[in-house]
């Protein structure tokens, strides 16, 4: 099956994301009396791209306030490569 070229890969979208005050968004997120409640009101997708917006290493704050089912949806969003596992992915989430 020939591969439709109008598809972007998920990693250029991540890419080709702007990241305007990522740092800034996710400081008044913990600053909030509410932060775990609206950390869970982040839809995957925002949670996600945050993190990787700010980076990993530097959101395990925001990441310890993620409800289960969004941390695995982050974990799967890092992990697959359309049908194939990426392993490495994994680590740095857990």
């Amino acid at each position: 099956m020939a591969k439709d070229s109008s598809i972007i890969p998920f990693p250029s979208l991540v890419a080709a994301r702007p990241r305007p005050r990522a740092a800034e968004r996710v400081t008044e997120l913990l600053a909030r009396p509410d932060a775990e409640a609206a950390v869970g009101d982040l839809s995957v997708e925002d949670l996600y791209y945050l993190v990787k917006d700010v980076d990993l290493a530097d959101a395990h704050s925001l990441v310890e306030l993620a409800t289960p089912e969004q941390f695995q949806c982050c974990i799967d969003l890092d992990i697959w490569d359309q049908d194939q596992l990426a392993l490495d992915g994994l680590r740095p989430w857990l």
